[in-house]
């Protein structure tokens, strides 16, 4: 699996809210997947594109994903419909460390802990994904996820999402991450639990597609 970066690491990056996590998490997977000579740049398991978008006199642009994740059929039916815990591997690279210098978002939120399960990129890209959906109004399409057993293409998680992020900056200075807005004023995660199967789960954890 592509490797995760530390904590630590993570803070210095100013990988500090969610929206960032997920963007982060995505550029560094289609890293892995494209490779350092581009050889694999038709790929389509992690798509990556971008749009702009006017809500009254708001303009901002909108990062466009389509992520699809293997994961182990069989392990996730005998474990009840655990697929974070069963993720199978995407690539085997190691894009770290992005190259971005972000400074500290605008109304810092608390991000939730990373539980101990997360251990590799594609899971933390999933995790994070599940923390916003469950922070986000019941019904909000702008991310999406679903699960999908292919006769043909085996059995995958699809995350599909439209997230905001500052046009003008990114235009000028900045990168897209380091751009990402908020969605949410509090990110809504597990009070107990590592998503692990001996320690319980919040029940309050819930995934609505």
């Amino acid at each position: 699996m592509v490797s995760l970066d530390s904590v630590q690491n993570l803070k210095a990056l100013k990988i500090d809210s969610i929206e960032r996590a997920i963007a982060y998490s995505a550029f560094l997977l289609r890293a892995a997947i494209v490779g350092t000579n581009n050889a694999n740049n038709t790929d389509s398991r992690v798509r990556i594109t971008t749009a702009t978008k006017q809500v009254d006199t708001d303009f901002f642009g909108e990062l466009v994903l389509e992520v699809s994740l293997p994961y182990s059929s069989y392990g996730m039916l005998r474990s009840g419909g655990d697929f974070l815990k069963n993720l199978l591997v995407l690539s085997t690279a190691n894009p770290n460390p992005l190259s971005v210098g972000c400074p500290v978002s605008d109304t810092p939120v608390l991000m939730p802990p990373r539980p101990v399960a997360v251990n590799s990129l594609e899971k933390f890209f999933l995790w994070s994904c599940l923390v916003l959906k469950n922070s986000l109004p019941l019904g909000d399409s702008r991310l999406t996820i679903s699960f999908l057993e292919e006769s043909g293409g085996g059995a995958i998680v699809k995350i599909a999402a439209r997230l905001p992020f500052n046009y003008s900056p990114w235009l000028t200075k900045q990168s897209i991450v380091c751009n990402m807005r908020r969605l949410v004023s509090a990110y809504a995660y597990p009070s107990e639990g590592t998503f692990d199967n001996d320690v319980p789960i919040d029940n309050e954890f819930l995934v609505a597609n």
